[in-house]
This record gives structure tokens, sequence and C-alpha cells, in this order.
């Protein structure tokens, strides 16, 4: 292929165009940070870097000896999961103008992205598969990236934020979700691993839609622990937020405290349905 653009005197090759879904995936994966710097990082400005370069692409003979090098089949492909990482744009830079040489660093870095490649795919097929998601992820791509973010688009964020809560990595569980330069969503530590405290309490509150209601309406869950077939955060009956707190948690369940709760997890904004 590459001999066959140079034949035609094409010189440049078009850069692969990630998918909103490609992306989410390599971030969450990965742990929302760069894996250079090892910084967190949001998902809005998040680059994903080749770690063998895609311009390789375009010298098949130097691509092969890198291939060779790394012990890698010669129909490897540059544009996978194996072959992509998070990166912040400082770092990806440096080493965008960096000569490439393989060593025992980007080994390392390419056997990191093999082992998560699998889970990465898998995540992206189920996020295409969920229209909310999808629109929420087209609705931050087209976002200003240093603006403020309106009420109504932060809304729709949240939806990224219920899922990445579900698929992020443990040490990432009590951590802000990073979604764009000025907004993130606060790791919801109170509608987080209680089952047992939710169904023993006689009230339940959500402190999104600000709903009060009896914890049998409770019919979904998420967040499965190792070794349990039940998730232990519920999922609000009606707005499907994991903002779900209990009367046995010792709080009141009343709508001044749900709006107090609000406040501090979503800022102000509620369920309008």
């Amino acid at each position: 292929m590459a001999s066959a653009l140079r034949d035609r005197g094409v010189t440049d090759l078009a850069k692969y165009k990630f998918t909103n879904a490609e992306r989410f995936a390599v971030y969450v994966v990965h742990g929302e940070v760069c894996y250079m710097c090892t910084k967190p990082i949001d998902l809005k400005t998040m680059e994903i870097d080749h770690i063998i370069p895609e311009s390789l692409i375009l010298d098949r003979p130097k691509l092969e000896e890198t291939l060779t090098a790394f012990g890698l089949s010669l129909d490897f492909s540059l544009n996978s999961y194996e072959n992509w990482l998070p990166a912040c744009r400082s770092c990806n830079g440096k080493k965008g103008a960096n000569v490439f040489a393989p060593t025992p660093l980007v080994q390392l870095q390419l056997t990191k992205a093999s082992r998560r490649a699998a889970q990465a795919r898998s995540l992206a097929k189920r996020t295409v598969k969920q229209a909310e998601i999808t629109k929420a992820l087209n609705i931050l791509e087209k976002a200003d990236e240093s603006g403020e973010l309106s009420d109504e688009v932060k809304l729709h964020l949240r939806a990224i934020g219920n899922l990445q809560e579900q698929e992020r990595e443990p040490s990432r569980k009590n951590e802000p979700i990073l979604l764009a330069p000025n907004f993130s969503i606060p790791a919801h530590e109170h509608s987080s691993y209680h089952r047992d405290e939710l169904l023993k309490s006689e009230t339940c509150g959500c402190f999104f839609c600000l709903r009060i209601f009896n914890s049998s309406e409770i019919v979904c869950w998420t967040d499965k622990l190792p070794n349990s077939e039940k998730g232990e955060t519920a999922l609000c009956p009606y707005c499907g937020i994991d903002s779900v707190i209990g009367s046995q948690s010792g709080y009141p369940m009343t709508h001044e405290f749900l709006e107090k709760m609000n406040d501090r997890w979503f800022g102000g904004i509620r369920d309008s349905t």
C-alpha cells in the first residue's frame, strides 16, 4: 500500500479519524491518565497516540523492520487498540517531534495496550449500541473546548459519567470524572456499594431528580463487586441515575436535603422530566 502511494506521488497519509466510541474506550480502560506523564486527563482534550507511529505506513521497509523487532506479525494494524494509548496534548506533541526508535520502553507500552485491547473493543461496541451515550459523546465532541458548557449540555454529559462510573478502573472509583477542561463530575460516594443499606431503608431519595420513594421500587442495580452476581449501586427507578441514598444512612429523606445533595454533586442541575 505504501509503495503504491509513493508511486502515485503521495507522500503523506491522512490521519486515522477516531470515532467517539473508540476515544471513550481507550480513555476509560487505560485509567483516564496520560500514559507518558501519568497525569489525569479529560475526555474532551485527550489525544490517542499511536505507539508505533502511523507515519510508518508510508515506509514499508521501516515498518516491517519495526514489527519484526517487536515480534509482531507483519499484518499488525497500526490503527487498532493494540497500538493506541491515551495521551495529553503536551506529551503527544513532544513525542511527535522525536525520531521514533524501537526500544524496550515501547515494547512495554505495546504490551500494555495489547492487554486492554479486548476490553476496549468490547466497551466501544457496547457504547455505540446506547443511543443516549452516543448522543452525549457527539455533544462533547462539538462542545467549545475553552468555553463554559451550558446546563443542557452538562445534563446530557451525565450519561457518559454514569457509564464511565461502571467501567472505570477500581483505582479511579473515588476520583472525579473529567469530561472537559471546565467540567467534571464528582464520584458518587453516597450512591455506591450499599445494596444492603438501601434495602433496609424505609424510604429512599434520588438527589438528581429529587424524588422520594420506597426501596421496593428499585429494580436496577450496577457496580458488581468481585465474585458477586448482584450490583451494589442502585439506579433511580424514575430517572435512571446512580444517585440514590436511603434513610438507613442517617440522612433525612426530605426534599430540602436532596436539594443540598444535588447542589453539591450536580451543581444544581436537576431532572426536569
